[in-house]
């Protein structure tokens, strides 16, 4: 990721796909742990085991008759009650608030002491003699049939008639063997702590626990096993909702851009700047700016090259016509014999001349296309550049002079070598030095100088002339580009420069006009062949 995305870019579209997943998944672990530790707390209080053995810690708020000093729900839950008994079985303490009718002492002495662990089974059968009830005790925790530490069989009076659990021939009423059992109703359990108080008197609190009722244990046994089906239902709604969030927050993202295609499309201007999001996206973004921008300056170009041509059409038209137009007229006037005798010679040089420039526009013309054409290929040969372009400009130093223009030239008597097509390479200074002559008044210096650093070689051309006029600076080397009309009286194609660039270029070498040309000189071209890229 590019250093100027950073401060746009939130993160990967991956990061968000896994926050979203981890924001699901925590959404649906808090409401799964939420509803379990619900039902968990619905059944823990409503199915709480009371700590009857550790009510012994109470045994000196028992005897200093602190009742309400006891922290009953430490030990018996939040569905309890307290009863405080004398030695004559008469109630002289509770915490019920609804009315309940007192044991008798008998009762009490039936209902096992809290630090008995104790459970026992009751069950009846048939015999012979009529029906019999079986009461087994076992120790807590004991789940064997096979071990228990005693029972007593009873009859239909409730008489004990065997066993060592109860004496034989004891009679209990139905209360009272429910209540030896530690059973008050079908919701409620009984322990006792018998204790004597401060003063030696002696005391009995009884302690009621309301426990699970059918209904009550039904309903936690049909809760347990539904939550998965709610889970599940959970688990698909979140699902959707995490669908639903994650498509609103894509298309969020992808709008700005799909807008700014809808806009480049309808010619509107489009600003993704400020756009924030996903790396992934921002460069999306950035590469479709990108893509626009290279449009807008390719279609740019493409119109100005249009109109260039158009131009140029107009130009060659004209430059065409001009000489087309004098030749026509005045061979015609020779031909018919209007022309005095002294007047004829004139008018054919005249002719002559017209016919070089038709000539030259051709020549041109069929020069460039060549160039352009991809199967060209350069007539390449390892020359001396140094003695080349002495004698090159040894033959343009007398037609300069003449015409009113300065040469210095600056080159080495060192050689310098590299592979070019002679022909060409002329063209290029030929082009170069004729743009020179064309758009600068006489009188004005010429410069050219070569230079080799050892890995490449530096042409330089330049003059002193009026300069390049800023409006063409840029696009000097496009084809049919011409220099200022009042100086050049629209002579030229514009494919001077374009013809010297694709030449160079070929040579595998560059050239560019100087942007701080070296004084005295206004126009300053320099071009570059770099040693180790040319092929062999």
């Amino acid at each position: 990721m590019s250093n100027h995305n950073k401060g746009r870019s939130t993160g990967s579209f991956f990061s968000l796909l896994a926050k979203n997943q981890i924001v699901f998944i925590s959404a649906f672990l808090s409401i799964v742990f939420l509803i379990y530790g619900a039902t968990t707390i619905y059944t823990s209080s409503i199915s709480y085991k009371p700590k009857y053995t550790e009510l012994i810690k109470e045994i000196g708020n028992l005897e200093a008759e602190k009742y309400s000093s006891i922290v009953l729900n430490k030990y018996l839950g939040k569905n309890h009650d307290m009863f405080i008994f004398d030695e004559e079985g008469k109630m002289i303490y509770s915490t019920s608030k609804s009315q309940f009718s007192a044991f008798s002492l008998d009762e009490i002495n039936c209902i096992p002491d809290t630090q008995e662990d104790y459970i026992y089974s009751v069950s009846q059968y048939q015999t012979s003699e009529g029906t019999k009830k079986l009461i087994v005790q076992f120790d807590e925790g004991q789940t064997s049939s096979d071990y228990f530490n005693a029972y007593s069989i009873l009859d239909e009076d409730l008489c004990v008639i065997e066993g060592e659990l109860f004496s034989l021939g004891k009679i209990f009423t139905e209360d009272e063997l429910n209540l030896y059992m530690g059973v008050y109703s079908d919701e409620a359990e009984v322990r006792k702590i018998k204790f004597y108080n401060n003063y030696g008197e002696e005391r009995y609190a009884v302690f009621m626990v309301k426990t699970l009722s059918n209904n009550k244990y039904e309903q936690i046994i049909f809760l347990w096993k539904n939550n998965w089906i709610l889970f599940i239902v959970i688990y698909i709604f979140m699902i959707i909702i995490s669908i639903i969030w994650l498509n609103k927050r894509t298309k969020k993202l992808l709008d700005p851009l799909n807008k700014a295609i809808v806009d480049y499309m309808n010619k509107k201007d489009t600003d993704l700047k400020g756009y924030v999001g996903p790396y992934e996206f921002v460069e999306i973004v950035d590469n479709f700016s990108e893509l626009a921008n290279r449009l807008d300056e390719s279609e740019k170009e493409r119109i100005n090259l249009d109109e260039a041509r158009k131009k140029m059409l107009a130009d060659i038209s004209h430059d065409f016509k001009t000489p087309i137009t004098v030749i026509q007229g005045y061979s015609n006037a020779v031909k018919d014999g209007i022309v005095p005798e002294n007047q004829r010679e004139r008018y054919l040089d005249t002719i002559c001349k017209k016919v070089d420039t038709l000539s030259h526009l051709i020549d041109t013309f069929s020069e460039y296309s060549k160039l352009e054409h991809p199967e060209f290929v350069l007539n390449l040969q390892k020359t001396n550049l140094c003695e080349f372009f002495k004698q090159l400009l040894a033959d343009k130093y007398q037609e300069l002079e003449l015409a009113g223009y300065f040469l210095e030239v600056d080159i080495p008597d060192n050689p310098i070598y590299y592979e070019i097509d002679r022909a060409h390479m002329k063209r290029v200074i030929d082009n170069i030095i004729g743009n020179s002559q064309k758009y600068n008044p006489p009188k004005t210096s010429i410069y050219f100088s070569i230079n080799d650093d050892g890995s490449s070689i530096e042409i330089t051309l330049g003059d002193n002339g009026v300069g390049i006029p800023n409006d063409i600076i840029e696009t000097i080397f496009n084809p049919f580009v011409i220099g200022d009309e009042a100086r050049s009286n629209k002579q030229g194609t514009g494919l001077g420069l374009s013809v010297a660039k694709e030449i160079v270029e070929k040579h595998e070498g560059k050239i560019y006009l100087a942007k701080h040309p070296i004084l005295p000189y206004k126009t300053q071209f320099n071009i570059i062949f770099h040693k180790n890229t040319q092929k062999n």
